[in-house]
């Protein structure tokens, strides 16, 4: 059976879950509290953050050419 490869998204995600931890998160005053369901919707707003900033990047760069 062959393994299904992961999506450049899935990947991203990965790793940005392997830079900033639950852990790390928590030690942050602001996310002391925070809980693992809220832990991922911060790493959803997070994804979509980038996304839109690389969105914006991509039409721009198409404006000035």
């Amino acid at each position: 059976m062959e393994r299904v490869k992961k999506s450049r998204l899935e990947k991203a995600r990965e790793r940005l879950m392997e830079r900033l931890p639950f852990e790390m998160i928590c030690k942050i005053g602001k996310y002391r509290n925070f809980n693992m369901e809220q832990y991922l919707q911060l790493i959803d707003k997070l994804e979509g953050i980038g996304l839109l900033l690389l969105e914006s990047y991509v039409f721009n760069q198409r404006d000035t050419s």
